[in-house]
């Protein structure tokens, strides 16, 4: 207040609408700041919140349930190479599909499994509806920085299992899984599928 008064009586107006927009040009960039923050915080609720309803768990096995420490030890995986997800998907994922195809196979319904240099795709022929694709292939991620245990370049290259469904990428990586983790996911999947087309139909 009694800064305002001197300026009023120094030099009018002016000079206190000077000095009020000279002392608030530096909050303006602060402001600006806490904008931004506000918005990134904002994005990760939301995020969060979409990570929240479609994530996926790892299924629990029916025939040999596992203990809540193997539960945690696969979900608290090591760094895996490319060559170790390929191998992977080459042997487990692989007789998975193949089990699941010959099931369907037997009810009459047309099965494809196509190979890639990246993973294997499942396929259930709808002919004039909407195919089924459930796909498995290597993505390059980056490992959480604290499950890192050193700063070397081989921890940094770190490769996932990661889910492909027709819309695209589902981010959920199904390294380690076994094969019944595996049927009973894709055929989850299937189930919304059919539902979807349910919809679509009707």
């Amino acid at each position: 207040a009694v800064l305002s008064i001197i300026l009023l009586i120094a030099g009018g107006l002016e000079a206190l609408q000077s000095a009020v927009i000279m002392s608030a040009l530096p909050f303006t960039f602060i402001m600006l700041l806490l904008c931004i923050g506000l918005i990134k915080a904002l994005r990760l609720d939301v995020t969060k919140m979409q990570a929240l309803q479609s994530a996926r768990i790892t299924p629990r096995a029916i025939h040999n349930p596992r203990s809540w420490q193997q539960r945690l030890s696969l979900i608290m995986h090591s760094p895996h190479s490319e060559s170790e997800v390929k191998a992977y998907i080459k042997q487990d994922v692989r007789q998975a599909f193949q089990n699941l195809k010959r099931e369907f196979q037997r009810r009459q319904l047309d099965v494809s499994i196509v190979e890639s240099d990246q993973g294997l795709l499942f396929k259930v022929n709808h002919h004039d509806e909407i195919n089924f694709i459930y796909q498995v292939a290597v993505s390059k991620t980056l490992p959480p920085s604290f499950m890192l245990q050193d700063q070397n370049e081989d921890t940094q290259q770190s490769y996932i299992a990661e889910v492909f469904l027709r819309e695209g990428g589902k981010n959920y990586n199904v390294m380690e899984w076994t094969q019944e983790d595996l049927l009973q996911d894709i055929l989850e999947q299937y189930e919304r599928h059919l539902y979807f087309l349910n919809v679509v139909r009707n």
